[in-house]
This record gives C-alpha cells, sequence and structure tokens, in this order.
C-alpha cells in the first residue's frame, strides 16, 4: 500500500510533470516553502546547486526546478539511441 501512495503523491506534484514520473519540488520541499534549499536536496543535486539557482538567490523555485528536470529528459532521450527505431 505504501508503493500505491507514493505513486499518487508523484503523480500529483506539479513540478515534476512530464518528466516521465520524476521528482517533483513538493517532494523535496521539506518545509513547504515552495523552493528548494541546499539542504533540501539530493547530494546529487546540490553538487549542481549553483547551475541550477539560475538567479542566483540560494534556492530552486518551481520555474528552475521544471528547467533542470525539462534538461534532464532531454538527455535521457539523446543517450537512449534505437529507442522508438519502430525496427
Amino acid at each position: 500500500m505504501r508503493r500505491s501512495q507514493k505513486r499518487v503523491e508523484r503523480k500529483e506534484g506539479t513540478a515534476g510533470k512530464g518528466s516521465g514520473g520524476g521528482p517533483s519540488i513538493e517532494m523535496m520541499d521539506k518545509n513547504s516553502d515552495g523552493k528548494l534549499s541546499r539542504d533540501e536536496v539530493p547530494e546529487r543535486m546540490a553538487q549542481r546547486f549553483e547551475r541550477v539557482d539560475i538567479n542566483g538567490d540560494g534556492f530552486i523555485d518551481a520555474a528552475e526546478f521544471e528547467t533542470l528536470m525539462s534538461q534532464c529528459g532531454q538527455i535521457r532521450d539523446r543517450g537512449s539511441p534505437g529507442e522508438g527505431s519502430g525496427r
């Protein structure tokens, strides 16, 4: 039952929509302020925090998160040669 609850939460997240069911900003936003601080993001994302924080305010807002997720999707799509080739 827990897994199904996680799936529902993931589907309801707004920032992850269109990214293939990836993470949403709401899933990581521990203090529910609508943005992510370095302390709220996974270590892997924290290493790239400055590049993701486009406006340099010290937080990743919904627009910056959307940009990141769309770029990740493009990289994933490019990294999948042969998919959808209609063999």
